[in-house]
């Protein structure tokens, strides 16, 4: 029994004195240049991340408002040439062409200044605008949400009872 004993009281060392003690993280004080680095790195991941997923929601949003457009422009000229009177469906398809447009200008400064501020948190002599300009980018994100919240009601209370006029209508 002493002889397993001793057996496993050197595997049990061998197993301690084999694995490598975990060091414990070192911890950079701030104003440093590693800590500057790691603000930098998290700042650009994140400009970045955020980039990547605006652009794919605005690449959707294009695509649906403009098929919108598209076909509601066509089903306008069959239904003049039938004889109805579309001025009011011309009208929000005029508004709904501009939400398109702001939309796509808010997205493009938006994007502009996100770029800014990923410049101004990796830059130390401009950190102290880093929130200025973030700040900006914030309320242009507001812009352009509320452009496409704009967007949403004019389909769905403008152009709705439009064509359900439309529909009402005779030659």
């Amino acid at each position: 029994m002493k002889q397993f004993s001793l057996l496993g009281r050197i595997l049990v060392a061998s197993i301690i004195l084999a694995t490598p003690v975990l060091a414990a993280p070192t911890v950079t004080p701030k104003g440093t240049a590693v800590a500057n680095a790691n603000v930098c790195s998290r700042v650009s991941n994140g400009v970045d991340s955020m980039t990547q997923r605006y652009t794919q929601t605005r690449e959707t949003y294009n695509h649906r408002y403009t098929q919108m457009h598209q076909t509601l422009t066509q089903l306008m000229a069959r239904l003049n040439e039938k004889g109805y009177d579309t001025t009011a469906l011309s009208e929000d398809l005029n508004k709904l062409e501009q939400y398109i447009e702001d939309f796509d200008g808010y997205h493009e400064q938006f994007m502009n200044m996100l770029q800014e501020t990923k410049s101004y948190a990796c830059d130390e002599e401009l950190s102290g605008q880093y929130r200025t300009k973030s700040e900006e980018a914030r309320g242009m994100l507001r812009q352009m949400r509320e452009t496409a919240q704009n967007t949403y009601q004019l389909i769905r209370e403008e152009i709705r009872q439009d064509l359900l006029d439309l529909k009402e209508q005779t030659p």
